[in-house]
């Protein structure tokens, strides 16, 4: 019994012990000290962007998450994260500037400079190919309108709860498609 429970704690020593990061192209030992993002005018942000430090490749350490050190080409690709986030949630003709880096001895801090630009809505929902039985069932489920703002993250997985109603109902092979079609100069979106 003892020397299981010896096994056991090695196991989860093991397991809970820091692994050096693997080693990429570009990789630095300088730590991050600090990320954010703000208005290039200087004013409020209208998008949120909390969950995006989580996924961006540059990034603070903590106790769940590993610091990933500085390192240019992630920090091309987190511009591109940061545009893209913004996009999901309606500002289509939102941009991101070059980085600023502040570089002192504890590290670098980076700061975004955003402009975010008119949030779209969207103007018409529509479902088309529908069995007409099915049609209201279906648009209830939907749960989003004409004059609402955009959040492709949370209409993205409604594609796979109708084609699965539908699929209980006896269309075994159903499937549903969602495309949204952008009016630039109206900023509104017509949802297909």
């Amino acid at each position: 019994m003892a020397s299981l429970l010896v096994a056991a704690a090695s196991v989860i020593g093991a397991a809970c012990s820091k692994r050096p990061p693997i080693e990429i192209p570009g990789s630095t030992h300088t730590s991050i000290r600090n990320i954010s993002i703000v208005a290039a005018d200087g004013g409020a942000l209208a998008a949120n962007y909390k969950s995006l430090f989580d996924t961006l490749g540059l990034r603070k350490g903590s106790v769940l998450r590993p610091e990933r050190a500085f390192n240019p080409f992630r920090l091309a690709e987190d511009r591109r994260r940061v545009a893209t986030h913004m996009h999901l949630q309606g500002f289509f003709d939102g941009t991101v500037k070059k980085p600023i880096v502040e570089r002192d001895p504890g590290g670098v801090s980076v700061i975004w400079k955003v402009t975010e630009g008119e949030r779209y809505h969207i103007r018409n929902v529509k479902l088309a190919s529908v069995p007409s039985q099915y049609r209201d069932a279906l648009r209830a489920m939907i749960p989003f309108d004409s004059g609402d703002s955009i959040d492709v993250r949370s209409y993205r997985p409604l594609r796979r709860i109708l084609a699965e109603y539908l699929q209980g109902k006896g269309f075994g092979h159903a499937r549903v498609f969602s495309r949204a079609y952008i009016d630039r100069q109206s900023k509104l979106v017509d949802w297909y």
